[in-house]
């Protein structure tokens, strides 16, 4: 999976990575410019759209895992499933 980049949701000092689709659901990951050069975006073989996961190298024996997930209020019990079973 590549990390994706949509100028219309930049802010300056923070790179962003996004799965936002041609419907408009996704979402979005920003991380302090200084940081990305270590990130990389994570398939976990996730079905939910709603969610991405990118690993943030620390150092040399050191990574983290940042995962954003969002789930609307208005959510169709099938998506709702989606989420449950991942």
């Amino acid at each position: 999976m590549e990390l994706v980049v949509h100028d219309q949701f930049k802010l300056q000092g923070y790179d962003h990575y996004t799965n936002i689709d041609s419907v408009g659901r996704g979402v979005a990951v920003y991380i302090k410019d200084h940081l990305t050069t270590n990130a990389t975006l994570i398939d976990l073989g996730i079905v939910f759209k709603e969610s991405l996961w990118v690993e943030l190298k620390l150092d040399d024996h050191n990574k983290v895992t940042l995962g954003c997930v969002y789930r609307s209020r208005s959510s169709l019990p099938e998506n709702d499933l989606l989420l449950r079973n991942n």
